[in-house]
């Protein structure tokens, strides 16, 4: 088996490293700097106890891979990149190749499967963080991350077997799940603070938006009789393994989406408390305060703003703005 990473930024490179690290035959494709970063200098990861260098195979497009029968690919982009990958994807690959959503959110699965025949979600626990390129920063010891996997939309096979096999042997934690999405939807309501962090900093963190963010979704959920994992399950299924170390020199920074505006970068906020806003808006659902936080973070990619340029007053004022907007729309 090779395994394909597609993405390469800070889980993508986390999961590859550690891969080769191992022995596996791992192939990075990675972006701009990034990418000729590790191949002329090689990829450092600092963890809580160890620095290391590795120097995996690494391109800049899928067009650069001899492909073989036996790859599988890890989807690890942003979701907003999903589509244009999976486009580029099919020119060189074929529709039986399997291929793994390590993303958040649960809209990656039914992109992919429009598409291929070979569907997988992950559950991905990794805190990473990826500023400067050729260099990632895995916050977890002794183990690097938890990443659960199922076929999608459910079951098990022997892909999800080897992928599972293959991790839990190369620092890292994973078992096969055949219910996997009620994980990928409890991870998702985990993920809504995301840009709310982005936002306003770790001070958002247990706060009346964090609460109202996770209030919607619960309704949303109820109404769509989605089932997904209870808060308790989760924390069952938790390695007792994987905990948050400190990693000298490296302080821990924000979610993925504050790595995102920091670097200027795009945001996946459409694909997470868009989606809430999305059920929302099919089952009349009012949610107010994921449309609010959706909205701020994309006017701070528009307009290049760092992390931390709001705060949880500008938050509620604009969500009291749409409730009344909600109200006026459910009541037609």
């Amino acid at each position: 088996m090779r395994y394909i990473i597609y993405g390469a930024g800070a889980i993508g490179s986390g999961i590859g490293a550690l891969l080769h690290q191992h022995g596996h035959e791992v192939v990075l494709i990675a972006r701009g700097e990034h990418e000729r970063q590790i191949n002329t200098n090689g990829l450092t990861i600092h963890t809580p106890d160890s620095t290391f260098n590795v120097k995996p195979d690494t391109v800049s497009h899928p067009k650069a891979i001899d492909w073989k029968d036996e790859d599988i690919v890890f989807l690890t982009m942003k979701l907003q990149d999903t589509e244009f990958a999976l486009e580029e994807l099919l020119k060189y690959t074929n529709t039986n190749t399997p291929i793994v959503s390590a993303q958040n959110g649960v809209e990656a699965e039914r992109m992919i499967a429009r598409k291929f025949l070979n569907v997988y979600g992950m559950v991905v626990m990794m805190s990473a963080t990826f500023l400067d390129p050729g260099e990632v920063i895995l916050h977890s010891t002794p183990i690097r991350g938890w990443l659960n996997v199922g076929r999608y939309p459910y079951g098990l096979d022997s892909t999800t077997e080897k992928v599972s096999s293959v991790l839990s042997n190369s620092q890292m934690s994973s078992n096969e799940d055949s219910q996997i999405m009620r994980l990928k939807y409890t991870k998702l309501k985990h993920n809504l603070n995301n840009a709310l962090d982005a936002l306003v900093g770790k001070s958002g963190r247990g706060g009346k938006v964090h609460k109202e963010l996770n209030s919607e979704a619960d309704a949303c959920f109820t109404a769509a009789s989605i089932d997904i994992a209870t808060e308790e399950e989760f924390d069952k299924i938790r390695p007792e393994n994987f905990k948050i170390g400190k990693v000298p020199n490296h302080p821990r920074r924000g979610t993925s989406a504050w790595q995102s505006l920091a670097r200027g970068k795009g945001i996946e906020v459409d694909y997470l408390n868009g989606e809430i806003v999305l059920l929302g808006t099919m089952h009349n659902i009012p949610t107010p305060y994921n449309k609010a936080v959706q909205e701020l973070a994309l006017k701070a990619v528009r307009n290049g703003l760092p992390p931390e340029n709001s705060s949880e007053e500008e938050i509620h004022q604009l969500a009291t703005e749409y409730s009344l907007a909600f109200d006026k729309i459910i009541k037609k």
